[in-house]
């Protein structure tokens, strides 16, 4: 039986839809280069596999790591003054 809680249910889904690497660059200002570079630095997560060669990313996961990165900038700054 489907829990309709469950993060996996389908309303859930619809209301965390997955990103293209464009869409994330378009959002964030990154070129592909610097959003690739981000996550081999591990400062985002690998996006999911949704087809042979599609990838993509669930957009909490990408508002998460928004916000880690924004917290540490704001932490780098702070210590500077």
């Amino acid at each position: 039986m489907l829990n309709h809680t469950s993060p996996t249910s389908a309303d859930s889904l619809d209301n965390d839809p997955y990103l293209s690497a464009r869409q994330i660059c378009d959002e964030c200002g990154f070129t592909k280069p610097t959003l690739y570079a981000l996550i081999r630095r591990g400062l985002l997560p690998q996006g999911e596999r949704v087809g042979l060669k599609a990838v993509r990313w669930r957009r909490s996961v990408i508002d998460e790591a928004r916000s880690r990165l924004n917290a540490g900038r704001r932490t780098r700054l702070d210590a500077e003054v």
